[in-house]
């Protein structure tokens, strides 16, 4: 379900479909799975979407690209877990006129990013290029052993120089 972004991306086959028919016909309780999964939070979690979203989410000059940079300190502050940041990136990209986000989270001498894009700009080939990473054509994460803020000053510097093709 996470994955497919409930069911709405264009990976999703009828196939997909089909498996959780036979799980509905067995009785799988969707309803709860997803309550369990989207509607149940910490306040700590949402403190730092609240955070992420009203202090450190900003628009990249001269493309259409959004960053969220979340500093281990910011993510001690708010009692990070893992998972409190799933689908913050998705805020990002659903800014109007935005074709790529880009979360940044520190972590434990590693900085960890998450790309996400719309339309024909392929983070996949983007987060190999330049940050040892991968995944999809608009979904791909990545990783660098530079301090968090080259980390961040690095990510802006590569997104900037793709601002053709990001503002389409």
């Amino acid at each position: 379900m996470t994955d497919s972004g409930s069911f709405r991306f264009p990976s999703v086959t009828a196939e997909t479909h089909e498996i959780i028919a036979a799980m509905k016909r067995k009785g799988f309780n969707h309803a709860y799975v997803h309550q369990q999964t989207f509607d149940t939070n910490e306040i700590s979690k949402l403190r730092l979407l609240g955070h992420s979203l009203s202090n450190k989410l900003e628009l990249i000059d001269g493309c259409k690209a959004a960053i969220i940079s979340l500093s281990r300190e910011e993510l001690d502050d708010f009692n990070y877990k893992p998972g409190d940041t799933d689908g913050l990136v998705n805020y990002a990209l659903s800014l109007a006129g935005v074709n790529m986000a880009v979360l940044i989270k520190e972590g434990n001498n590693i900085v960890k990013m998450s790309f996400r894009s719309k339309g024909a700009f392929d983070v996949n080939a983007f987060a190999r290029e330049h940050f040892d990473g991968g995944g999809h054509k608009n979904a791909a994460g990545g990783a660098n052993f530079s301090s968090f803020d080259e980390t961040v000053e690095k990510v802006k510097t590569k997104v900037k120089s793709y601002a053709a093709e990001l503002n389409y």
